[in-house]
């Protein structure tokens, strides 16, 4: 068969093969069919197994966006994603190729072809993110019925930063977030309802939050908003949040145990520019031996996101107890808590540095936001901590408070206080007094109690909430009764998850 291409004749080439001039020729082109065919059978099952290997899904399990549309709390084939999907498939719990067609269009690695095959995976081996469709969730609420996957694989985010994503518990038995791997980010969220909001069990520089209003969390309404726990849970960061309040920052949504804990080993922990106000009950803690070396920074511990007025905490502001060692609390604003401002205490709580902040006042210092009792409470045997400093930025403005400035009670031995404004305004040139009340030191008797309160694993409150329920008495008056009620009984285990 001849046709033209160009004006010059062409030959077909399998034409020419099968019928060349001479017998000789076209007797063995018969002869070879059957070994031509297995030659091409062989080529073509060798190219689909190559391509299958290199489909980039099979090869690298490549970073995908997912889209959640859907508000449910599901894992069906519905034509839509949920939240519940969307982190399955982040963290290899479900596969691509199980999605039907229109659930398939809300990842967008699934866009090679065949759409959505068995082979195709994404989870463990790819760091995905997980938005949501600002349609769908403008805003709008996704109701969970035992809380969410954990993020086991690394470097994963859920960012609802461009939408308007409220993540309610339906128990307040579940932790909405547990995180147990590295890199991970949570941001753009209101969490409510939940008995932790995000939990860091393990794993290292994770983040919760961000640096613009877009990528806050605001995690309330909840038992604890955000914890910190065990060795090895390390260098992650909590920034940018409101903690305890509404979405505006302007009142109480309260958390009913504690704002921030870190504790049981965690290190280099960040929790910096939150507003963590509202909670029920203390507000930062940092406890446990090993426990070291993070910063509390640039936080409104107890106020309004403003810092211009209370929004009142039931506890004290930052508590650093139980041996926790080389801490700093710098920064922040610390006002407006119902015990006082800073509780340092317990044998081997020492090498801690409270420094540049403004304790009982308003994010100005020029007024006050009075912290319930002391404004830093230095006492169970803790030693060799610092309050201040040689520099102007590292001066604590202690300030308004009901009760007395700093209090060092007996035992706590080695404590530096210095360079400090205690009593006056942040340029020294005003008064803003503080109560002056000195109870806890009336007596050995109440010294030994103010001791045992803060360092004893069945009452971690520090003497801050043992004093702040007592009458309004004299320094000589007679030594107190013991707390009672749920504030007495409430311990610092409570809040623990194993």
């Amino acid at each position: 068969m001849v046709s033209s291409c160009g004006g010059l004749p062409f030959v077909d080439a399998s034409e020419k093969f099968w019928h060349d001039a001479g017998d000789v020729q076209v007797k063995g082109g018969e002869a070879m069919k059957p070994f031509v065919l297995a030659i091409l059978v062989v080529a073509v099952a060798a190219v689909t197994v190559f391509l299958a290997l290199n489909r980039p899904s099979a090869q690298a399990s490549p970073s995908a966006t997912i889209t959640v549309d859907g508000t449910g709390d599901t894992n069906a084939r519905d034509d839509h994603i949920t939240l519940l999907e969307a982190m399955l498939l982040a963290t290899g719990g479900l596969i691509v190729g199980t999605l039907n067609s229109s659930e398939c269009l809300l990842v967008s690695n699934t866009s090679w072809g065949p759409t959505c095959s068995t082979t195709d995976t994404i989870g463990a081996a790819s760091a995905d993110t997980i938005v949501f469709d600002p349609v769908v969730f403008n805003p709008n609420t996704i109701t969970l019925g035992s809380g969410t996957p954990w993020l086991t694989t690394g470097n994963d985010t859920i960012d609802g930063s461009s939408a308007g994503v409220i993540v309610q518990c339906g128990s307040s038995s579940s932790d909405a977030f547990d995180i147990h791997s590295n890199g991970n980010t949570i941001k753009g969220l209101e969490i409510y309802g939940c008995r932790i909001g995000v939990y860091m069990v393990s794993g290292q520089n994770n983040t919760v939050g961000g640096s613009t209003a877009a990528e806050r969390n605001v995690i309330s309404g909840s038992g604890t908003g955000v914890y910190i726990a065990h060795s090895g849970t390390d260098g992650n960061v909590v920034k940018g949040n409101y903690i305890g309040t509404n979405a505006s920052g302007t009142a109480a949504v309260p958390n009913d145990m504690v704002g921030v804990v870190i504790n049981q080993g965690a290190q280099n922990n960040t929790v910096e520019g939150n507003v963590i106000s509202g909670t029920l009950h203390d507000t930062v803690i940092i406890g446990d031996s090993g426990t070291d070396g993070n910063v509390v920074k640039d936080n409104y511990i107890g106020t309004n996101a403003a810092g211009t007025g209370p929004i009142p905490n039931g506890g004290w502001g930052v508590g650093i107890v139980d041996s926790a060692q080389n801490n700093t609390v710098e920064g922040n604003v610390i006002s407006g808590n119902g015990t006082c401002g800073v509780a340092i205490g317990g044998t081997g709580t020492t090498g801690n540095v409270v420094k540049g902040n403004y304790i009982g006042t308003n994010a100005a210092g020029t007024g006050p936001i009075s912290n319930g009792a002391q404004g830093v409470n230095i006492a169970g045997d803790a030693h060799g901590n610092t309050v201040g400093g040689s520099t102007a930025g590292e001066r604590n403005v202690i300030s308004g408070n009901q009760w007395s400035g700093v209090e060092i009670t007996a035992g706590a031995n080695g404590n530096a206080v210095k360079g400090n404004y205690i009593g006056t305004n942040a340029s020294g040139t005003g008064s803003i007094p503080n109560g002056g009340r000195v109870a806890a030191t009336a007596t050995p008797s109440a010294a030994r109690l103010l001791a045992r309160a803060i360092s004893s694993p069945s009452t971690p409150k520090t003497a801050c909430r043992w004093m702040a329920q007592l009458p309004p008495a004299t320094p000589s008056a007679a030594t107190p009764s013991t707390p009672t009620g749920a504030r007495a009984s409430r311990t610092l285990t409570a809040a623990t998850k194993s």
